[in-house]
């Protein structure tokens, strides 16, 4: 097992039970307010994860790159991290 593997499926189930919240607190008609205040949780705790998602990927990526410098799936791997940190700070 990977050594961060327990604290992102932790994390991952921490963000599930938000959204279940969610789900709960609309069947009861709880406040539109209280709700959003949930969703913005959950939207945070997805942002956590995907980013320790990512940094395994671009940890993996470099590690490729310095073990195999010339190797023609470099170019691809540095495309990839770009890509992804473009989107992050969109």
């Amino acid at each position: 097992m990977q050594a961060g593997k327990p604290k992102l499926i932790k994390l991952i189930k921490i963000a599930r039970g938000v959204l279940d919240g969610v789900i709960k607190m609309y069947e009861e008609d709880r406040p539109y307010l209280e709700i959003s205040t949930q969703l913005l949780a959950a939207q945070a705790a997805l942002k956590k994860i995907n980013i320790e998602f990512l940094k395994l990927h671009f940890t993996n990526c470099v590690k490729e790159i310095y073990a195999q410098p010339d190797n023609e799936d470099n170019e691809k791997n540095l495309s990839e991290i770009i890509g992804e940190i473009s989107k992050l700070i969109k």
